[in-house]
């Protein structure tokens, strides 16, 4: 498989996008601050100085008392998204025990821009993200790969399905359903700590190997890779994505070897072989 370069489409410029300084930091604690809120951090590419005319403002309110409903809202400000999510200090914590929720909360944590700190709530809280450990986390990470390979049996079904009645939009969306499933097991299972969202992928890529088999079909469906003498791209997608389930067992398999229903998982694996037979991409 041979890399294609990216079609470079420009688009258009949003007309005003607010800077995100220290001003516009400032009149946004001022305006989310209450007797209620112990502390406010900066997440994301702002927190790292990375951000672009497109980057949202991701804000963690953190508050005393855990609100009934699940807080998170979003509104634009002088062109800027702001995202704002409201927490309590121990429910963000317990985040930090499930392996594929402390993923992506942890690096974010420790990366975070303190904006308001009334208690050291935030500071602490920082402190716990850096002294935070995967191992305690390996089995129950090991799980979830394992019950997210199993729930995916029935995906990789639908899909075979698909090309037997030539459903094309059936396929695309069971590939979708695939490929997404098989990055957050791999990422789970080998506790892959998210550095970004536009990064995630590339991760994940490389802890798999970027000349690995699993990369090849994973950037063929996210069309990183094209195959010209493929008939029509949404089938090698699809028989990517059933590849991909394959790649993504036996890289896991030593994970869950033992599990009540993995020999499910393997005979999954097999039917693929069988409904594959002959018909590799190049």
């Amino acid at each position: 498989m041979t890399s294609q370069p990216t079609r470079q489409i420009q688009v258009n410029k949003p007309l005003h996008v607010a800077e995100v300084n220290n001003v516009f930091l400032a009149e946004l604690v001022a305006e989310l601050d209450n007797e209620q809120v112990t502390g406010i951090v900066l997440k994301g590419s702002c927190a790292r100085h990375e951000e672009t005319i497109y980057s949202d403002v991701d804000l963690s309110v953190f508050v005393r008392e855990e609100a009934k409903q699940k807080q998170h809202v979003y509104f634009y400000r002088e062109g800027r998204l702001i995202s704002i999510g409201t927490h309590t200090i121990e429910a963000y914590l317990r985040r930090f025990l499930l392996p594929e929720e402390a993923i992506f909360v942890v690096p974010s944590i420790r990366e975070a821009r303190i904006l308001l700190d009334k208690e050291d709530v935030c500071k602490r809280l920082q402190e716990e993200a850096w002294q935070w450990r995967w191992e305690p986390l390996q089995e129950a990470a090991n799980h979830y790969a394992y019950e997210m390979l199993l729930e995916q049996t029935e995906i990789v079904l639908k899909a075979l399905r698909a090309f037997l009645l030539q459903d094309t939009l059936a396929l695309t969306e069971m590939t979708l359903i695939l490929f997404q499933a098989m990055t957050d097991a791999l990422a789970v299972q080998r506790g892959i700590l998210a550095q970004s969202g536009n990064s995630y992928f590339r991760q994940v890529q490389a802890c798999a190997g970027l000349n690995s088999a699993w990369t090849q079909y994973h950037s063929l469906i996210a069309d990183v890779e094209r195959l010209p003498n493929m008939p029509s791209p949404v089938e090698s997608k699809g028989i990517a994505a059933l590849r991909l389930f394959q790649e993504t067992t036996r890289l896991l398999s030593s994970a869950i070897t033992g599990y009540e229903h993995s020999q499910t998982i393997a005979q999954t694996v097999t039917l693929i072989e069988e409904a594959l037979a002959g018909k590799q991409l190049p």
